[in-house]
């Protein structure tokens, strides 16, 4: 629901909420840009996943294909990146822009690093049962019960079709999640402080 009268579309319907959705940050940013702090700030603006995620797969990756802006025209030029990456990799692109090498203090990977160096794309997603890697048009899918299951995805259309399980993807995926359960259990994860 969101307010009467600030949008042409009836409440209820997926376009109205997007469409006040666009309404209201609107109106932040015209309200920010009148304050002395916005010539300074970097905003950073991202969906969790799309308003639905099942599908025919466990985990259907173009539900989890959603929109990340930085906006500080102060800062930062205009542009559009189209390479896969993960929430996880917000926080490292982050200090990549404001120049810091704290990064490395991350499990992710700033995204204009990885194209610098021109790593794989990769991305992780997940639901309340199964573990995503998606990785070379692959999605490997981790569920209880150590059941996999691997899909080739359409790199155009997102659309996912089962296919023999790569083993060395599926190892990788398994070493990606295990050694971030493994540092967390054991604390590894936690702010560094001399």
């Amino acid at each position: 629901t969101y307010p009467e009268n600030k949008i042409d579309l009836p409440q209820g319907t997926r376009r109205g909420a997007v469409k006040y959705t666009d309404y209201a940050i609107g109106q932040f940013m015209e309200k920010a840009k009148t304050t002395p702090w916005f010539k300074d700030t970097l905003f950073v603006i991202v969906a969790d996943h799309c308003a639905s995620v099942a599908g025919k797969t466990k985990l259907p990756i173009a539900k989890y294909h959603i929109p990340l802006f930085f906006y500080a025209p102060d800062l930062l030029p205009a542009g559009h990146y189209t390479r896969m990456a993960s929430q996880i990799d917000i926080v490292p692109t982050l200090l990549d822009l404001l120049g810091t090498s704290d990064a490395q203090h991350f499990y992710g990977q700033s995204m204009f690093e990885a194209a610098r160096k021109q790593l794989p794309e990769r991305t992780f997603v997940s639901n309340y049962q199964a573990l995503g890697y998606y990785k070379e048009n692959t999605l490997i899918v981790l569920s209880p019960k150590q059941e996999v299951e691997a899909y080739r995805i359409d790199p155009v259309s997102l659309e996912a079709v089962a296919a023999p399980i790569d083993h060395r993807l599926m190892n990788e995926a398994i070493a990606y999640y295990q050694t971030a359960a493994r540092a967390y259990k054991h604390g590894e994860l936690k702010e560094f402080i001399d």
